[in-house]
C-alpha cells in the first residue's frame, strides 16, 4: 500500500514539504485554509541574502531545486545590496500563489484550498488522521505541521494592534489551529523586547503605483534604495522599538528600507501610521496592500513553537514533523521555510516508507542552523535567521558562509549528502 503524507499548512514550508516526500515516493495531501498558497511569502520578496545564498545552493547540491527554481522564474532584482544584507534576490511575490500552485499539480500533489484542519485523532503517540471544518476525515501515515506561528486574529487583538487583515486572512478562512497543539504538544511562545509575547514584524507592504513616479524611478534602478526619514520623526519611531524583534534596532528607525517585490516592501521601523507616512515626499498617495503588519503593526507570530530533534521530527508524537515558523528557534525567511520544509516533508515521506530518517550533518551550513536553533530552543527572545544576527555571525566564525557554488558543491559531497533529496531512487 503506498505512503500517505498529509501536510497542514500552504506557505512556502508546507510547499516545500509535499514536493519533498512526493519526491520520495508517498502520496501527498495538501490542506492550506486560506484560498491560494504562499502564506507569507506572499508578501515577503526577498531570499538569498547573506548566508540564505548558502543554505540555498547546499539545498540545490542536495537535490531541492524545485523552490528555487520556482523563485528565479519570479526574479526581478538578484545581486541587490541592502544595509547588512549582501547579493538579495527579489522575487514578484504577486505571481507566487499561482507558480506554487501550479508546481504542486506537476508534481502530483492533491493540494485542497479552504480546507482548515480542525481535529486530531490519535493511537497513543501516532496521529491516524486529521478532521476538517468540511466535515471530511483523512488518514495519514506521517504528518507535517507547516500551521505558521501568526495569529489567531485573537492573538493580534490581545498581543497586537487589533487585525487590519493579514495574508493569514483569519477573519474570512478562521484563524491558524496548530497540528502539533491538536496532538496534544504544549508549544513554546516566543517573546519580544518588551516582554509581551509573540513578535510584531517591523514592514508594511505598499502598491508600487501609489507612490510617486520619482520614487519608482529610483527603486526600478536596483530593484532597492534607503529614504532618509525627517529627523523629527524619529523620537516617535524609537518610542515602538519595544513591540518589535529584538534585532530591531535604534538606527533602523532612520531609514525605510524600500525593496521592489512586485510590490514595494518597506522594512526597517516598527510601524508607520497612514498620516505619518503620507507626510513625507512622495508617500502623499501611498496605499498599503493586504497589509502584513499595515499602518498599525501587526503580525504577532512565533506564538506556536513545537519542540522537535534534529531531523524535525515532533517530540512525543511518532509521525509528526514541523516546518517554517514552528521549528523552534523563531527563525524567518522565505529560504528558512524551503530548508526547513523540505527537510520536514523528506523525513515524513521516509518514515511513512518505514526507512531511516535523515539528519543532515552539522559540517552544512543547513545541518548547523537546524541543530543549533533547536538547542537554543529556550531563548524565547531571540530571533535565528541565516542572514543576519547572532546565527549569520556563527555561519561566519565557523566558516561555514559562502558563495562560491563549487565549494558548497564538494562540501554537499564531502559529507555524503549530494542529490539525497532528488527522489525515491536517492
Amino acid at each position: 500500500m503506498t505512503a500517505r503524507v498529509v501536510v497542514v499548512g500552504g506557505g512556502m514550508a508546507g510547499c516545500a514539504a509535499a514536493i519533498a516526500a512526493r519526491k520520495r515516493g508517498a502520496n501527498v495531501t495538501l490542506f492550506e485554509k486560506n484560498d491560494e498558497l504562499g502564506g507569507l511569502s506572499l508578501v515577503a520578496g526577498c531570499f538569498g541574502a547573506n548566508g540564505q545564498l548558502t543554505a540555498l545552493e547546499e539545498a540545490i547540491a542536495m537535490g531541492a531545486t524545485e523552490i528555487p527554481e520556482i523563485l528565479r522564474t519570479l526574479l526581478l532584482y538578484e545581486n541587490v545590496k541592502m544595509p547588512g544584507k549582501e547579493h538579495v534576490s527579489l522575487y514578484d511575490c504577486r505571481k507566487s500563489a499561482d507558480a506554487l500552485h501550479h508546481a504542486l499539480d506537476r508534481m502530483g500533489v492533491a493540494v485542497k484550498l479552504r480546507a482548515r484542519m480542525t481535529e486530531v485523532k490519535k493511537n497513543d503517540d501516532t496521529i491516524a488522521g486529521v478532521a476538517l471544518d468540511s466535515g471530511e476525515y483523512c488518514n495519514g501515515d506521517s504528518f507535517v505541521d507547516a500551521t505558521g506561528t501568526s495569529g489567531p486574529l485573537e492573538n493580534c487583538e490581545k498581543y497586537g494592534h487589533g487585525c487590519v487583515v493579514c495574508p493569514c486572512g483569519c477573519p474570512a478562512f478562521g484563524g491558524r489551529i496548530s497540528l502539533a497543539a491538536k496532538a496534544g504538544i504544549v508549544e513554546e511562545v516566543g517573546v519580544r523586547g518588551d516582554g509581551e509575547p509573540g513578535a510584531i514584524t517591523a514592514a508594511f507592504t505598499l502598491v508600487k503605483e501609489t507612490i510617486s513616479p520619482e520614487l519608482r524611478e529610483k527603486l526600478a534602478k536596483g530593484g532597492s534604495f534607503l529614504y532618509k526619514v525627517p529627523e523629527s520623526m524619529i523620537p516617535v519611531l524609537l518610542k515602538r522599538i519595544g513591540s518589535v524583534p529584538t534585532s530591531v534596532t535604534p538606527d533602523y528607525a532612520e531609514y525605510l528600507t524600500l525593496e521592489d517585490n512586485g510590490y514595494v516592501n518597506v522594512i526597517g521601523i516598527p510601524f508607520m501610521r497612514r498620516e505619518e507616512l503620507r507626510a513625507l515626499p512622495g508617500f502623499e498617495n501611498a496605499q498599503y496592500v493586504q497589509p502584513h503588519v499595515g499602518r498599525l503593526g501587526n503580525a504577532v507570530r512565533y506564538m506556536a513553537l513545537a519542540p522537535r530533534d534534529n531531523c524535525l521530527r515532533v517530540r512525543g508524537v511518532d509521525n509528526l514533523f514541523v516546518a517554517g515558523d514552528k521549528v523552534g528557534g523563531q527563525p524567518n525567511g522565505v529560504t528558512e521555510a524551503f530548508i526547513t520544509g523540505t527537510l520536514a516533508g523528506f523525513n515524513a515521506g521516509s518514515q511513512a516508507m518505514g526507512t531511516g530518517l535523515l539528519e543532515i550533518p552539522q559540517a552544512t551550513a543547513i545541518g548547523d542552523f537546524i541543530a543549533f536553533t533547536n538547542a537554543e530552543q529556550g531563548n524565547m527572545s531571540q530571533r535565528y535567521s541565516l542572514m543576519w544576527g547572532p546565527y549569520f555571525k556563527r555561519m561566519c566564525r565557523l566558516g561555514l558562509y559562502s558563495t562560491d557554488v563549487d565549494t558548497l558543491r564538494r562540501r554537499i559531497s564531502s559529507v555524503g549528502m549530494d542529490g539525497v533529496f532528488c527522489g525515491a531512487s536517492s
